[in-house]
């Protein structure tokens, strides 16, 4: 969704405003009326957040710990995910890398529990582009991704 970004919070896909989008973060918050200010606050449901604000918005960087064991420790912009980060999930997995309106996107590595490490491309929250997988029981896949998949038909003509 170009001129979009997704907010994991809620669900939901909000406008970026074309005064600010793809613009490096100290010119973003210049535009957006302003220099973040640090703030922590625990919300109703048990998340808390402690970081940089911008206009109500986490801004910046900042730590969000979830109520159920997750956290995201990185860079935000206008509410989401957006820059470097690393998240941590509560079953033990973790990825590390970049995020673009609050998806993985970019450079990243993520490390499930098992031992299991992707290493490589992402786009909109998908292994996608040059990557590597390696199994701890010795299988992987070093070469092109597509939509969180190795590209197969690409190995076909391959081995043509």
């Amino acid at each position: 969704c170009r001129g979009k970004i997704y907010n994991p919070l809620t669900g939901q896909w909000s406008a970026v405003s074309q005064q600010t989008q793809g613009r490096p973060h100290s010119a973003v918050s210049a535009a957006s009326g302003g220099t973040p200010k640090y703030e922590a606050k625990t919300f109703p449901s048990g998340n808390r957040y402690e970081g940089e604000w911008l206009n109500g918005k986490y801004h910046g960087r900042g730590l969000l710990k979830y109520a159920d064991g997750r956290k995201y420790e990185g860079e935000w912009h206008q509410g989401v995910t957006h820059g470097k980060g690393h998240f941590h999930y509560s079953n033990g997995d973790q990825y590390v890398g970049d995020y673009q309106a609050g998806l993985q996107h970019g450079q990243g590595r993520f490390v499930w529990k098992n031992g299991d490490v992707y290493v490589g491309q992402w786009q909109k929250g998908k292994r996608h582009g040059k990557g590597k997988l390696t199994k701890v029981n010795g299988d992987g896949f070093n070469g092109m991704w597509k939509e969180g998949h190795p590209d197969m038909q690409l190995l076909k003509n391959v081995h043509r």
